[in-house]
C-alpha cells in the first residue's frame, strides 16, 4: 500500500491497479505530471516520487513531506514500498 502526502497535510493510502505494481502512468497521475524520485528516503524500504516540474508549475509547498525528507518539496508526494514498486507484493 502506497501513501500520498498531499500539500494540505492529509494522507491517502492507494493500491496499484495491477498485481505487478504501480505503472508509470499511475505514478504520474498521483503527482500530476512527470515523476522524479525524491533524493532522500524516509526508510530504506520505500521509494518516493514528486512532480519533476513542480517548481516550474508553481505547485504548493508540501510542509509535511519537506519535514519528513529534510528537503524542500512541492506538490503531492507518493511513497511506495519498494516491493510494491517492483511488483513483488
Amino acid at each position: 500500500m502506497a501513501v500520498i502526502t498531499h500539500t494540505d497535510g492529509k494522507t491517502t493510502e492507494v493500491k496499484p491497479n495491477d498485481k505487478s505494481g504501480f505503472s508509470l502512468e499511475e505514478l504520474q497521475g498521483y503527482v500530476g505530471g512527470l515523476i522524479q524520485v525524491v533524493p532522500y528516503s524516509a526508510t530504506e524500504t520505500d521509494i518516493s516520487y514528486i512532480n519533476e516540474e513542480g517548481l516550474l508549475l508553481g505547485l504548493p509547498y508540501n510542509y509535511v513531506a519537506s519535514s519528513t525528507f529534510g528537503v524542500d518539496l512541492v506538490g503531492d508526494v507518493i511513497t511506495v514500498p519498494f516491493t510494491e514498486e517492483r511488483g513483488d507484493a
